[in-house]
């Protein structure tokens, strides 16, 4: 596939840096496609060339990957100095979505994240459902309030581990996930800041507390596609996936796949949180996503060019 660098100017002065994915032939649509956090866009097409972004290519979509700030190219990283929050990582996929229609206007989007992306861009589609974009599709995307979580064993797991992470973040100033081989980017502490009031209050909110994204999220009107690997048994279980999205795009249409042997086609593995972006052997969940895409969004005109309106 062929691949062009670029960058991408937020409103708040942050370069991103970006990448696109061309198809061999005339594109089918846009896939704008944000990783996880403690990640960078490397997850995204991994190995190289053969990974997600390029398995998407190859389909027939124009693919677009950047860097959220502080991470990859993005940089400078997070440290004592260098904070932001996960509102800031809403602009990053703003800015994202505005630089993937700019370049492309005549294609419809779709806005896909993992993880950190995937939640985030239902928060920020939620605030701003004008952006033009005509379906998302969510990867292992969930927030860790209790009201998503029906298992108690499974929450006390997930509050513990937060706890221990806003320690180490409160103490130092960052959470250094790299020192600790937790992945390759390190967080900041006001990010953590916010993860760690969700958790403990069951709000899902912006840094102040003003905006409940929970709440906003019912401005969505576009289809949803979320999936979830059944090896997933923490970062984001298929349970908690469905209970958050559903929660969140409660007036919009949404899909959900549990992601196993028994679910898709050809998949041999239960894949788990990152393995559902970063192995081959997860490429018939990537068949499926691309096959969604073309039917549910880019061969719908249910919704106008540019955007469905507010």
């Amino acid at each position: 596939m062929a691949a062009n660098r670029f960058t991408i100017q937020t409103h708040d002065g942050w370069v991103l840096a970006a990448e696109e994915f061309l198809p061999p032939g005339e594109p089918k649509g846009l896939i704008v496609l944000g990783h996880a956090m403690m990640c960078s866009r490397r997850t995204l097409d991994r190995p190289r060339g053969g990974g997600l972004a390029s398995r998407w290519a190859e389909l027939g979509h124009v693919v677009i990957t950047w860097d959220c700030r502080g991470h990859g190219d993005s940089g400078p990283g997070a440290s004592r100095q260098r904070d932001w929050t996960y509102d800031d990582i809403m602009i990053d996929i703003e800015a994202a979505i505005r630089a993937g229609a700019s370049r492309h206007p005549g294609l419809r989007l779709v806005l896909a994240g993992h993880s950190l992306t995937a939640h985030a861009g239902v928060a920020l589609l939620g605030q701003k459902p004008h952006l033009p974009v005509h379906g998302m599709v969510s990867l292992a995307g969930n927030v860790w309030l209790r009201r998503f979580e029906p298992e108690l064993r499974y929450w006390l797991k997930k509050r513990a581990q937060m706890e221990f992470v806003w320690g180490i973040t409160k103490r130092l100033g960052y959470f250094p996930a790299r020192a600790l081989r937790l992945g390759p980017d390190n967080e900041p502490r006001s990010y953590f800041g916010q993860f760690i009031q969700w958790v403990r209050h069951n709000r899902w909110t912006s840094a102040d507390g003003q905006v409940d994204y929970l709440e906003g999220a019912g401005n969505i009107r576009i289809p949803i596609l979320s999936i979830a690997g059944a090896g997933d048994d923490l970062m984001c279980r298929p349970v908690s996936a469905e209970k958050f999205i559903r929660a969140a795009v409660r007036n919009a249409p949404v899909s959900c796949i549990t992601a196993s042997r028994q679910t898709v086609p050809g998949l041999s593995i239960a894949p788990g949180h990152m393995e559902l972006v970063t192995s081959t052997a997860s490429r018939p969940i990537w068949d499926l996503v691309g096959r969604w895409c073309g039917e549910q969004v880019f061969r719908n005109q249910l919704f106008p060019q540019g955007g469905y309106g507010t």
